[in-house]
């Protein structure tokens, strides 16, 4: 009995101070989301992450009730992933917040003090499973108001963060995901994108009402990654350093939709379907591949009139990064870290990330 406890406030105190050791910034940072949900969890157990390519992994998602009230995800659960992430000695886990199917924060921190109550709940929610910061990530329509209270819970989340580190003698990491696109990006505050610890930009599902390659880095015409991020640093004045790229493992197959139509909700003969990129290897069989320079998008073509998907493969990953890189923003991120787990073993999109990281 007193070596069984003897183990266990050793892993304790290992868990407790693990993160005091790496809380220097790496010279070019690798994030990646992490699914609450079965499939994730199967795909990817967390003792089998690769934490010597990941300085975080976010764990997605805590959610609100209307009441205010929180609402975990069914599989959110700290203590494996922590547990994996302590043995391997350097990633920070943090806990994400809200999500593409979460809309009740405009709702919820109407007031200084409502945003208040929200970021007590969330930042004591994070500092009781063992989190390292967290990050916050607002979906959905945006306008100015809505804009205003995105910035009262960023202010709000600092304030307890830091709170919480000065009680716990420890560094909670703060950061913000945030849409990629101008229609968004144009109702924020500066001052207030310049509170958390570094952004991670969204830059995927971009266009996302007609049926075009959804991430594209560089465009002659439409929107990019390239446009996006210029309007960050320009007109809202954030460092580049401080900018994370985000980057899909993921894609869409279209059919009976023809290159830059639009998407009409109800139009059965033609669709567009959200695929994994192991879904896109299983879907994708007998079609033709290209790969567009600019775009750095892949696209797999059918031999049926009209039905193709665009999407991320190795080459992709591998040009952003190096683009990525070469411009000098912070690093890349990845939803989700799951999604390219092939049958086999083999995960070519996460082999591409670790080479072209240099981790």
């Amino acid at each position: 009995m007193t070596m069984v406890r003897l183990i266990s406030f050793s892993l304790l105190t290992f868990s407790f101070f693990i993160p005091s050791l790496w809380a220097s910034e790496t010279s070019f940072s690798v994030g990646g989301y992490y699914p609450s949900h079965e499939a994730a969890l199967r795909q990817l157990p967390p003792g089998r992450i690769d934490f010597k390519l990941y300085d975080v992994v976010y764990q997605a998602f805590l959610r609100f009730n209307k009441d205010g009230s929180l609402k975990p995800d069914p599989k959110l659960d700290s203590k494996p992933l922590l547990k994996a992430a302590r043995m391997a000695g350097k990633s920070l886990v943090m806990l994400s917040v809200g999500g593409g199917r979460f809309g009740l924060f405009p709702e919820l921190c109407g007031t200084p003090e409502k945003a208040d109550v929200m970021a007590r709940k969330m930042v004591g929610y994070a500092v009781e499973n063992g989190y390292d910061g967290i990050d916050l990530d607002w979906e959905g329509d945006m306008n100015a108001e809505n804009g205003k209270r995105f910035g009262m819970l960023i202010r709000a989340l600092r304030s307890r963060l830091d709170r919480a580190a000065a009680s716990n003698h420890r560094k909670y990491y703060f950061s913000v995901t945030l849409m990629g696109g101008e229609w968004f990006l144009r109702h924020l505050e500066p001052a207030s994108l310049a509170v958390p610890d570094w952004i991670n930009l969204m830059s995927y599902d971009m266009n996302y009402r007609v049926a075009a390659y959804h991430a594209p880095l560089q465009s002659e015409n439409g929107t990019s990654i390239e446009k996006v991020l210029d309007y960050l640093t320009g007109t809202l004045k954030i460092p580049k350093n401080k900018i994370n790229v985000g980057l899909p493992f993921y894609g869409f197959l279209y059919e009976n939709l023809k290159p830059g139509g639009e998407i009409k909700n109800g139009k059965h003969e033609s669709k567009r379907s959200m695929l994994t990129f192991v879904r896109i290897q299983e879907k994708g069989k007998g079609f033709t591949r290209s790969f567009d320079p600019l775009t750095r998008g892949a696209k797999l073509t059918s031999d049926k009139p009209d039905t193709y998907i665009l999407y991320d493969d190795a080459e992709s990953i591998a040009s952003k990064i190096k683009w990525v890189r070469e411009q000098g923003y912070r690093g890349v991120f990845v939803w989700s870290i799951n999604q390219d787990c092939l049958p086999d073993g083999s995960a070519p999109l996460t082999a591409a990330l670790k080479q072209s990281s240099g981790k």
